[in-house]
């Protein structure tokens, strides 16, 4: 039992010095340690409590793999989630893109601000519940990092074990906006003036952001796990994640957005990068 629990919490240091350095993760060694579903989520866990430390307390979760094909591909009925922690919010300070660090993605996302608690023992929620949970609606940029070696798109267990590639997250300013009135929001992401990519909200699990949070909430629940007032979710993204490419990036600074045609407010993310060696 202890040589496990030893190895256990090697797993978590390892993959929590991969998310501070940033570094690689062997795929296949963390997943000799993940028997399922539910140990994949307490490993998950346990690298948040470690990240803690650094990053300050979780203050939300982020939705991925939300499409379909890619969850054919890991062998998943479902999407997954990933614990988000306070310094990953980037506000005024800009992302830093190393050239020679493992790459780095940006994905349009439609987030929410809870306004109350939602406790496993109220459970299951249904939608109506969740959308009156809600305090307000964000527009969102997810920054993803492929932190692995080799992601052979057959076991996601690693990949819950990694927050789902979490990097941080923007949110612009919270609206009114209700979510779940049946009308479609289009969203896009840009770079240095460039839209990079557009899609709406039927891509999101359940066809929709309320849809999205409500699985989230009851999958938490189903963990044992509740949410909290204040707590942040990115509902999934709108596009395939667009990974940036250090060497068109040039030199100096770089802004980035995500835009939903007014139906939410802007947010923007500046980038820094490095030379290309």
């Amino acid at each position: 039992m202890k040589a496990m629990s030893d190895a256990w919490e090697a797993h978590a240091a390892e993959i929590a010095a991969a998310r501070l350095s940033p570094g690689l993760l062997d795929e296949d060694r963390i997943a000799s340690a993940l028997d399922s579903e539910a140990a994949a989520y307490a490993l998950q866990r346990r690298v948040s409590d470690i990240l803690s430390a650094e990053l300050g307390p979780v203050v939300g979760y982020k939705i991925g793999m939300a499409d379909r094909e890619q969850q054919r591909k890991f062998g998943i009925s479902e999407p997954l989630f990933g614990a988000m922690h306070a310094a990953g919010q980037f506000v005024d300070q800009p992302l830093r893109v190393d050239a020679s660090g493992p790459p780095i993605g940006l994905e349009c996302e439609i987030a929410v601000t809870l306004g109350a608690n939602l406790p496993a023992v109220g459970a299951p929620y249904d939608s109506e519940a969740v959308r009156n949970a809600v305090a307000t609606t964000h527009a969102a940029i997810e920054i993803v990092q492929s932190r692995f070696t080799l992601l052979s798109g057959t076991r996601a267990w690693p990949l819950v074990a990694d927050a789902v590639l979490h990097r941080g997250f923007v949110l612009s300013e919270g609206s009114a906006t209700p979510l779940g009135d049946g009308t479609p929001i289009t969203g896009s992401i840009w770079l240095g003036g460039k839209i990079l990519a557009e899609g709406t909200s039927r891509s999101l699990h359940g066809g929709g952001p309320l849809e999205a949070l409500t699985w989230l909430v009851n999958k938490r629940v189903s963990l044992g796990l509740s949410m909290a007032v204040g707590d942040v979710v990115l509902c999934g993204s709108l596009i395939p994640v667009q990974w940036l490419d250090p060497a068109s990036l040039g030199k100096g600074e770089t802004a980035a957005g995500a835009d939903f045609a007014g139906a939410l407010p802007k947010t923007m993310l500046k980038i820094s990068h490095s030379p290309v060696p």
